[in-house]
C-alpha cells in the first residue's frame, strides 16, 4: 500500500479550523466532533482554544505578516545554507552571484516559472 500523504496533525487541525470554524458565527459552530478520530470532548477544547480571544490576535497578526511577503522562497522547509550545499555541480566552475542564488530560491519547478513579483523584481 502506499501513501499518497503522511498524517500531519497539525494540517488536520488547520483543516479544521478553515472548513468548520472560520466561516461560521461562533454560535453556530459544531459542538460534536466532525471526525471519527476525535472525540467530542477534544473538539470542543480545540474549539475553545481557538476562540480565545489572545490566540485569535496571534492569528490575526500571523495572518497580516504573510500578506506581506514579496518573495515567497521555494525551497521548501530546508534552509537556506542547506539548500545551497544541495545545488551540487551545478556552480562548481564559478562561485552562484547574489542574482543567481535569488532565482535558485524563487522558481518554482512545479509551475516551471517565477512569480510576478519575482520576474519585476
Amino acid at each position: 500500500m502506499i501513501l499518497t500523504h503522511v498524517f500531519d496533525p497539525h494540517q488536520q487541525r488547520y483543516r479544521l479550523k478553515k472548513e468548520y470554524f472560520i466561516h461560521h458565527p461562533l454560535h453556530l459552530v459544531r459542538r460534536t466532533s466532525p471526525v471519527p478520530s476525535m472525540t467530542d470532548e477534544q473538539w470542543n477544547e480545540l474549539v475553545e482554544s481557538w476562540k480565545d480571544p489572545k490566540k485569535m490576535g496571534i492569528c490575526e497578526t500571523n495572518k497580516n505578516n504573510r500578506a506581506q511577503v514579496k518573495f515567497h522562497q521555494t525551497t521548501g522547509s530546508r534552509s537556506y545554507p542547506v539548500h545551497c550545499d544541495n545545488l551540487g555541480d551545478k556552480y562548481k566552475d564559478k562561485e552562484p552571484t547574489a542574482l543567481d542564488l535569488f532565482k535558485e530560491y524563487h522558481y518554482s519547478k512545479k509551475k516551471k516559472s517565477y512569480t510576478g513579483v519575482v520576474q519585476a523584481a
